[in-house]
């Protein structure tokens, strides 16, 4: 059955004069025809710029990725000069440890030397004391003559 004379939804709205000819529609066939057109026009318009997004998106996440790689290679080199960094900041610390250890032993050894001076220091003292109470007396060293001039000749040079 066909419906005349019912004008189509759109008349009030853009004036379209055309009527209903199917059961259950509210429009007219070029009403209808144009509303699939346009939905089809806007649905090719969406994914075009779905498609335009889509390749922006993929520009932007390459040049993240480059980015995060450059990041990345950057941070391994950075990495590379703290550990290296920290070798030399152990070796440092070892030879520091070697330098107190032999400032140590240097030390000892000085204190030994010192003592020994002192003790060489006193024996000399007790043995220059009698010498300067004999007087004029003969020494040791003038009773034996190869000794006496080996004194008076360096003595001399």
């Amino acid at each position: 059955m066909i419906r005349q004379n019912l004008l189509c939804s759109n008349s009030k709205i853009n004036g379209c004069e055309g009527t209903i000819t199917q059961r259950g529609t509210i429009l007219c066939e070029t009403c209808t025809e144009n509303r699939k057109n346009i939905s089809l026009n806007k649905r090719e318009y969406d994914i075009d710029q779905l498609t335009k997004k889509y390749l922006q998106c993929e520009q932007e996440l390459s040049k993240y990725k480059t980015l995060y790689e450059q990041v990345l290679l950057q941070s391994e080199k950075d990495m590379n000069k703290i550990r290296l960094s920290e070798l030399r900041n152990s070796q440092i610390s070892i030879d520091n440890e070697k330098l107190i250890i032999d400032n140590q032993a240097l030390e000892v050894l000085n204190k030994n030397l010192n003592s020994q001076l002192e003790l060489l220091t006193k024996q000399n003292t007790k043995q220059t004391i009698p010498q300067t109470a004999r007087g004029n007396r003969p020494s040791i060293i003038s009773k034996i003559p190869e000794l006496k001039r080996t004194i008076t000749d360096h003595k001399h040079s």
